[in-house]
């Protein structure tokens, strides 16, 4: 019982120093000039522990959920193309990858809109790493089509992860030059945004 209590004491430190290692020691470390090196390394440890929590979370829904939400952060950090990043794109998108399967997973165990509806908003981040590639495109579809089946499924609900799916159609039709194929996704995100507004203006 006491080896239970210290593994599991052990287990919440290195949880709690990876969350904050990624959220406060990070935002501070982004406040300052020539700060790649420093936030470099915050990444690379923060994902060490993050691992090594993965690896013993068994099939508990609530923690695979707080475990991708850490992933998807880690990978904002590393690539994320609409944000002050450190440039380590590949590492972002391994980062992404084990936040969609952490979400996955969850699906099957025990399924929930708060964790489907955060399936299509990390896809969209992911899609965005390397825009063009394979994995983009079908990334990309799997955003549209979630988010599209979720605000289906709940009338008036989950306009930001569908408004988001369709501005990362867009943008991936931008940067292949497919611009008129584009045009249509950036309006409907664009509609969807303006909604968004007015309901809060409401």
């Amino acid at each position: 019982l006491r080896q239970a209590r210290i593994a599991s004491e052990h287990f919440n430190s290195v949880r709690s120093l990876s969350k904050s290692l990624l959220t406060e020691i990070d935002s501070s470390a982004a406040a300052g000039p020539g700060n790649i090196k420093t936030r470099t390394l915050i990444a690379q440890r923060s994902i060490e522990y993050l691992d090594k929590l993965a690896h013993n979370a068994g099939d508990d829904p609530a923690l695979m959920m707080e475990l991708a939400d850490a992933y998807k952060l880690a990978g904002s950090i590393q690539g994320n193309r609409n944000r002050p990043n450190i440039g380590d794109y590949e590492g972002a998108m391994t980062s992404f990858r084990k936040a969609l399967e952490l979400r996955r997973r969850v699906e099957q165990i025990k399924p929930s809109l708060t964790n489907r509806q955060e399936i299509p908003l990390t896809a969209a981040e992911a899609a965005r790493v390397f825009p063009g590639s394979k994995e983009s495109i079908a990334l990309a579809a799997e955003t549209v089509a979630v988010a599209e089946s979720l605000a289906r499924e709940n009338a008036g609900k989950f306009r930001l992860p569908l408004a988001n799916a369709y501005f990362t159609n867009g943008y991936l039709h931008a940067m292949l030059e497919e611009p008129e194929a584009g045009i249509p996704s950036f309006d409907r995100a664009r509609e969807l945004f303006v909604e968004m507004k007015r309901g809060k203006n409401n």
